[in-house]
């Protein structure tokens, strides 16, 4: 089972996410190309501190904001991880016994 974690702040606002246990089913790559997209996306288009672990063969992704862990607030940031949220939850709906999700503060 895929295991995603969404990590927001005190303020409610995503500031990070984790995937874990991806392979190489059709969710696995749906949820790699989103994940790694949003990666992307931050790095490439966002003004943000950033830290990211990645292991390819352990099928594993760590993208933390601490800026935004701390308070801070980048309406950029917000957009492309509640997009990722998005996109992660409608996986979920069409394929519901292979992700795991859950929100730490």
């Amino acid at each position: 089972m895929i295991k995603i974690i969404f990590y927001r702040n005190a303020n409610d606002n995503l500031c990070g996410f984790e995937v874990t246990n991806h392979g190489e089913s059709t969710v696995c790559a749906a949820i790699s190309l989103i994940t790694l997209n949003t990666y992307n996306s931050l790095k490439s288009f966002v003004d943000e501190d950033m830290t990211c672990e990645y292991n390819p063969t352990g099928g594993f992704l760590s993208v933390h904001l601490p800026n935004i862990k701390k308070g801070n607030y980048n309406n950029e940031a917000e957009l492309l991880l509640k997009t990722l949220e998005l996109g992660v939850c409608s996986v979920d709906e069409i394929y519901p016994n292979n992700l795991k999700i859950t929100y730490i503060t």
